[in-house]
This record gives C-alpha cells, sequence and structure tokens, in this order.
C-alpha cells in the first residue's frame, strides 16, 4: 500500500508538472502570436504611411485612412480572435477603431467605429502602459471593457508604440477574446484523471479556474475570487513566490505550480522585446483521494483472496484428518521423507500389527541405504572437487583468450597450409562483410580475391618462406567509397615447419583518411600563414600605389586619356585589394555568433546579392523554400556569404557554358536556371567530415586543429539545396573543389567553396556535392537541427 501510493503520487507529481509546463509552452506561443500580428500591423505600408502623417501634421488625413480601415477589417476576420484593434495617438485619443459587432468571439462580423463615436477622452492608462517600453517592446495586461450589448467583455489587451523615426507618434492597441485565451490553459495533456487547471494574478484572484467556471465573462477585477480561500496562507504564499514546485504535504491535493512566464518562456525573452504588466502563475491540482482509489481497490481485492485461501486450507486439513488413520498418515510421511534422501529419518510406530513390522523393514532399508549413500557421496566430492578445479581453470583460459579476441577489431584467420579456413573471430563480418558460417573450410585466396576482397594473397608467401608478410589493399566498398585493408600473415610453425598460417585483416580507412586529412591541414596551416603574410605586404604597397595614383588623377595637367588609363589602373588596384581582403579573411578567420534565425529569409537576402549578376547573364533563379521548417541558431553573416559564395559559383558556371564555343549553337534550348529548395529531413545514412578549427592564442600549440563531424543516421536537419544546370564537374576536380586557391576560372581566387564549406562545418553540418559533365551541378547543405556547440572562426 505505502509503495502504491507512492508510485501514484509521484507519478501524478510528474505529470503535473509535465501539463503545468505544456501550458505555459502554449500560453507562450499564443501570446508570441499576438505579438507577431501587432508587429505585422506596425509594418505594414497603411500604418507607416499614417505615423508619418502624424509626425508630421500631428493628425491623419482622414480621407487617406479608408485603405487602413480596410486592412484592420480584413485583419480581424482573417484572425478572429480580437474583439477590437484601436490606433491612438500619442496622447491617448482615438484615432481609428475596428471592433466585433456581436462583442462574442466566433460569432458575428466586425465593423469600423464611424470618428463620431469615437472616444474623445484620453486613456492613460495605455499611454502609462507603453511609455515604460522601449521601441518594438509589447505590454499586455488582462482588462474587462465596455459594450453596448453585454455591458463589459473580457479581453487581453496587447500595445505597442508607433514611431516615426525615434519619434513616438502613436499607439497600436488589440483586445484579444480572453476566452480564446482561456482555451490554451484549458487544453492541458488528458489524464486518467480529472484535474483542476487555474490561471492566477500576482495578488490571487483566479483570472481563471477549470472545474468552477469555463464561460468567464468577467475578470478578478469585479469578481473578488481568490485562492486565498481554498488555500492556506502559507500555501498560497509559495504558489504566488515566483518558483516552480510541487506540494504533496499538509493539504489533501497534489498541487504543481510555476510562473506562466519565465526568462526561457517569455515571448522574446532573449531579444527583450516583450513587457509584461502583471505577474501570472499556472496551478493544476488533483485530489488524493482520486489518485488513492486504485490502492485502496487492490488492497480490498488483496485482503478478500487471503481470506478465502485461509478458509480453504482449514477445510482441507479437516477433510483429510478425518479420512486417514494417524499410523497409516506416519508411515506415508516417513516413506516420503526416506524417499527423498534423507536417510537417516526412522519410523517410530508401535501398532503390533502389520503396520508396525513394515515401519521395521523400512527401518531396515534405510540402514543399508545410509551407507551405500555415505560412500557415493565421499567419492562424489572428491570427483566434484577436481573436476571444478579444471573447469574453474579452463573457463579462465577460454574467457581470457575470448575477451582478447572479442576485443580486437581486426579479423584473425588461422589457415592450414593448403590456405584453407580452419576458424575465424568474430570480427570478420564487420570487416569484410562475410560470416564464419560462409567462409570455414573454403580456400582464402579462391573465396576473398575471387570476391576482390584481396588483391594480393600474403599467406601463400608466408607458406612458403617461413616469415611474416604484409600488404595494403585499396578497395571499393559497397558504398562506392575507398577502403583500406591491411593484410598481415604470421607463420605458425612446429619442428621449423609451417603447420598453419594466422592472418590479421584489419580495416584501416579510418586512420589513412585521418593522415590524408592530417596532412591537408598542416598544408592549409601553412597555406593560410603564407597567405596572411603576402597579404599583408601586398596591403601596404597596395595603399602607397593608390594614393599616388589618386593624386595623379586628380591633376588638372592631365589630358583624357592620361585620366582614363590612371582610371584602369586605380580599377586593378582595387581587385587587388579585394584579393587581398580575401586572403586575409581566409588567413584569419573571425569568430562566428550565433543568433536563432529564419533560414529561409538567409536564402533570400543572399539571392538577393546575386540576382543582379543572374539576370545579366540570363540565369533564371527559382527559389522553393519549406515555410514550416524551424528557425535554427546560426551565424546569420556568415551563412549568408557562403550560400552567396556557392550561387554565385553555380551563376559563373552557366555564364561558362554558355559562352563555350560548342555549347553556342543550342543556347536556346539550354535550360539556364538555378534552382534552391529547402525543407526537412532525416539522415538516411551516417554522414562525416572533418573541420579545420583555427586554435586559439592560449591553445598549447600555434597551428590548424582537425575536429571530426558526424551526423549520425536519423539526425534532423535542415537541407538546402542549390542545383544548376551548369556544365558540371568533372571526377578529377570533384575531390579537389573545396582545397584552398584551387580554381579552373581565369580570375578567380579559389577561396569560395573554402570559405563556404568552412562556415557550414562551423554550423555542425556537411556539404555534399553531386556533379554530372553536360548536366549539372548540385549541392546539398545540412545543417541539425539541435545545434552542436562549436567554437570555430570562419573567414
Amino acid at each position: 500500500m505505502w509503495s502504491t501510493a507512492g508510485s501514484l503520487v509521484n507519478t501524478a507529481t510528474r505529470n503535473l508538472d509535465q501539463d503545468v509546463a505544456l501550458v505555459r509552452q502554449r500560453a507562450s506561443d499564443f501570446l508570441s502570436g499576438v505579438e507577431t500580428d501587432l508587429r505585422f500591423l506596425a509594418d505594414s505600408y497603411q500604418i507607416k504611411e499614417l505615423e508619418r502623417q502624424l509626425a508630421e501634421r500631428g493628425a491623419p488625413r482622414y480621407g487617406s485612412v479608408s485603405s487602413l480601415e480596410a486592412e484592420l477589417l480584413d485583419f480581424e476576420r482573417t484572425k478572429q480572435i480580437y474583439y477590437r484593434v484601436r490606433i491612438l495617438d500619442a496622447n491617448g485619443l482615438d484615432l481609428l477603431r475596428a471592433q466585433s459587432t456581436s462583442g462574442k468571439f466566433g460569432i458575428g462580423g466586425f465593423a469600423v467605429t464611424p470618428r463620431g463615436k469615437l472616444s474623445r477622452t484620453s486613456e492613460y492608462y495605455y499611454v502609462f502602459l507603453t511609455g515604460m517600453l522601449k521601441k518594438d517592446q509589447t505590454a499586455f495586461s488582462p482588462a474587462e471593457v465596455p459594450n453596448e450589448q453585454l455591458g463589459r467583455v473580457a479581453v487581453v489587451s496587447f500595445a505597442t508604440s508607433l514611431y516615426f523615426h525615434d519619434k513616438r507618434v502613436g499607439i497600436l492597441v488589440a483586445d484579444v477574446f480572453a476566452s480564446t485565451f482561456f482555451q490554451v490553459m484549458a487544453s492541458a495533456s488528458p489524464r486518467s484523471y480529472s484535474s483542476r487547471v487555474m490561471l492566477v494574478s500576482g495578488d490571487g484572484h483566479f483570472l481563471y479556474d477549470s472545474q468552477k467556471r469555463r464561460d468567464w465573462k468577467k475578470l478578478f477585477i469585479t469578481t473578488g475570487e481568490s485562492i486565498d480561500n481554498d488555500y492556506s496562507r502559507s500555501v498560497s504564499a509559495k504558489l504566488l513566490s515566483g518558483m516552480a514546485g510541487i506540494i504533496t504535504k499538509g493539504i489533501g491535493e497534489v498541487v504543481s505550480y510555476a510562473p506562466l512566464f519565465s526568462k526561457n518562456t517569455a515571448p522574446n525573452s532573449g531579444d527583450e522585446k516583450a513587457g509584461f504588466s502583471i505577474p501570472l502563475f499556472v496551478i493544476e491540482t488533483i485530489p488524493k483521494a482520486v489518485l488513492m482509489r486504485p490502492a485502496y481497490f487492490v488492497s480490498f481485492a488483496f485482503g478478500a483472496a487471503i481470506l478465502g485461501v485461509l478458509v480453504l486450507s482449514v477445510t482441507l486439513s479437516l477433510v483429510a484428518t478425518n479420512q486417514f488413520t494417524r499410523p497409516i498418515e506416519e508411515l506415508s510421511r516417513g516413506a516420503e521423507i526416506i524417499s527423498g534422501g534423507n536417510y537417516e529419518h526412522r519410523l517410530k510406530i508401535e501398532t503390533r500389527d502389520e503396520i508396525e513390522k513394515l515401519a521395521d523393514q523400512f527401518n531396515a532399508m534405510a540402514d543399508s541405504i545410509l551407507v551405500r549413500d555415505r560412500e557415493l557421496m565421499d567419492h562424489k566430492v572428491s570427483l566434484e572437487k577436481e573436476v571444478t578445479e579444471r573447469t574453474a581453470e579452463l573457463r579462465e583460459q577460454k574467457s581470457k583468450l575470448q575477451t582478447i579476441l572479442d576485443n580486437v577489431p581486426s579479423a584473425l584467420l588461422v589457415l592450414d597450409r593448403d590456405l584453407k579456413i580452419q576458424s575465424v573471430s568474430a570480427a570478420l563480418g564487420k570487416v569484410t562483410g562475410y560470416q564464419p558460417e560462409e567462409v570455414i573450410g573454403k580456400v582464402c585466396c579462391d573465396f576473398f580475391c575471387k570476391a576482390g576482397f584481396c588483391q594480393k594473397c600474403v599467406s601463400r608467401g608466408v607458406v612458403l618462406s617461413g616469415k611474416s608478410e604484409g600488404h595494403l589493399d585499396r578497395i571499393v566498398g559497397p558504398d562506392g567509397t575507398d577502403r583500406f585493408i591491411e593484410h598481415f600473415s604470421v607463420p605458425m610453425q612446429k619442428d621449423g615447419k609451417v603447420e598453419a598460417v594466422l592472418e590479421i585483416v584489419t580495416d584501416v580507412t579510418s586512420r589513412k583518411k585521418l593522415e590524408q586529412h592530417l596532412l591537408k591541414t598542416e598544408k592549409l596551416a601553412t597555406m593560410g600563414e603564407l597567405a596572411a603574410f603576402i597579404a599583408h605586404e601586398f596591403r601596404n604597397s597596395l595603399t602607397s600605389i593608390k594614393m599616388i595614383l589618386q593624386l595623379f588623377n586628380e591633376s588638372d595637367d592631365l589630358d583624357r586619356s592620361k585620366k582614363e588609363s590612371l582610371t584602369v589602373a586605380l580599377n586593378s588596384a582595387y581587385r587587388m585589394e579585394t584579393t587581398v581582403s580575401e586572403l586575409l579573411g581566409f588567413a584569419r578567420p573571425t569568430k562566428m555568433d550565433f543568433r536563432l534565425s529564419s533560414v529561409n529569409h538567409v536564402v533570400e537576402e543572399s539571392i538577393a546579392f546575386v540576382k543582379l549578376r543572374a539576370e545579366k547573364s540570363r540565369v533564371t533563379i527559382e527559389n522553393n523554400p519549406d515555410v514550416t521548417i524551424p528557425d535554427l541558431m546560426v551565424d546569420v553573416v556568415h551563412l549568408r556569404e557562403a550560400l552567396v559564395n556557392v550561387v554565385f559559383n553555380a551563376v559563373q558556371a552557366i555564364e561558362e557554358r554558355n559562352i563555350s564555343p560548342q555549347s553556342l549553337p543550342a543556347l536556346t534550348e539550354q535550360n539556364s536556371s538555378i534552382t534552391i529548395v529547402t525543407g526537412r529531413t532525416k539522415i538516411g545514412k551516417t554522414l562525416r567530415d572533418f573541420m579545420y578549427v583555427e586554435m586559439t592564442e592560449t591553445s598549447p600549440d600555434d597551428h590548424t586543429d582537425l575536429e571530426e563531424i558526424v551526423l549520425k543516421k536519423g539526425t534532423e536537419c535542415v537541407q538546402i539545396e542549390i542545383a544548376d544546370t551548369g556544365p558540371g564537374i568533372t571526377k578529377t576536380n570533384i575531390s579537389r573543389i573545396f582545397d584552398p586557391f584551387f580554381t579552373t576560372k581565369p580570375n578567380g581566387t579559389g577561396l569560395g567553396l573554402s570559405m563556404a564549406k568552412r562556415v557550414v562545418n562551423g554550423h555542425g553540418g556537411i556539404v555534399a556535392v553531386e556533379s554530372k559533365p553536360g548536366v549539372g551541378t548540385k549541392f546539398r547543405i545540412l545543417l541539425p537541427l539541435v545545434h552542436p556547440t562549436v567554437s570555430v572562426g570562419v573567414a
């Protein structure tokens, strides 16, 4: 009972805590949505025009506000959750109002209030409420507003200031039906028991109570209902303390409580754009009587079962006693004891009849069996001791050997002189892809060499020479990638003759790739240092050259032809300075600044950067964004530069195709286009890449470090796919396109794609490339939804 009750309370505690967290999250999402609506309205053209008129004239031109009235009506009809939307001037006077005609959510339409019916009284409450906010901040507060039909309507008011440049010219107020907000409170996860959900203000008054009232027309301002009526002062103090917690003792309920908004859940809490007028708290309770009902039922059923078993046992015992006599019962019991192995047991029956004689015979038989049993037992003990010792030795040896074999990553094969496979280790399947039962008894050369796994049989040479030999094979794996397999054979000799061969097969692909990447890292570090040195020296010289050329160009003594020549020289110097800046950016990367941002927005900005060049080259850029993808923690500036480099490279590739002599006859038939698609995807197989990380000043060695990036199978990512219809990339060049300074363009620096890869790697992502000569190239940029902790500098 005690364990069950504790388990139920713990389960209820977890459920309540999850429900409260869910309510807080849904409330935060709801208020964030309202705040987004306000910003959408505030950024509209009509309101911007109104701000300008208020700033210049102090009042709007009423002949030009009809479009704004129509926009407000369309907004309310679309959203449906707003009771009214108003625009006040800086002093709180009504300028424009659109509101529900019925005053009830989901019933009736919306209409613009005639100017003659607008309030002529300044609403200083909103002036005071928004006066404490910074620009772009939003405040909200529960309120009851007057209505001609219903008397008063419960709403949640949201207000933000309108600015023209840095001058505050008005206030935008949106009143949301309070019932829509309460529906968020009532939509917590359903449980097998009913709970009570409450929303309470900072002074303890109810805004919402799921059990007492569901269709509220009045808020705490007039009802006077408070948690002090339901709980003691100490419990109320805990509920309104501003901390999250659970109360299970001292009251007849399990209570979970938390502030509705915390630093991490308030809308826009991270960028300080949200303001709130009163503290609110979420409380959810479950009566303990409801929780303990299953435990009470189990206890009752268990007690009834025990009672039934006891009654049945007593009844059967009485029946057996009445049916059998005591001597026969004792004889039967003694026989069972002796037959069970207790040969020292003796029957004591004195009936002076056949039963007593039978008991004596049983005793004599038990004596003879006891002597025999002791002899067998002594022999058994001796044998068991010897067997136990030998078994322990064998198990220990086997365990050691098995441990060694299981922990060796290499596959071990034992071959006879004819190279037939006698035994293999468990690692064979992982290294070769073949299971032990597939290869046992087969000739090693015929099996592995014909299958393409071995290119040279080292074991045959070991049989002939009697010396160990090794060989490294480079093969193509099932996924099309290169694998490096090391074969090392050791002779197993007896009396100077090779009786068998131990072949050790090791997959050293990771080691070889790491060696290659380490070599690239050292080259990259050397190129970076050289680039920084050259860029520094060039920049000093270019500065002097530019100054001299500019002075000559400003001289009045030069004729037109000489000035044109100087202009050409200056432009060449500017291009050289641009190249030097790229070199410095590559050699001295800056640290990333990650912020929660929209990937689609970054893609749109990148397209805008290259749009003019694409139109000039008659290249069409098609953007297909997935609006459902979530925002990511990205460095907007560097990610935009990376995308610009990839898209700009695609434009240049199409230009190169269009100007090539063999493509001139078919220009009208070719599709000069770039397609950009964003979306959400799951990784189908584990992807790996290496990232070159510039070491900091506090690092032990002043060089470029190597860090592996792994996207495991099933990882959720945002994918940016950039496909062009250019000439494609040859198989020889595709493995080098991300190498610094590698380029096939006459005027290229070879740094664009290298820096783009560095940026994507800095986000914990991977760039994949697919290309077919004559068809085009496709870049797939994969950014994980869960951003890893990466501290890396990028150009």
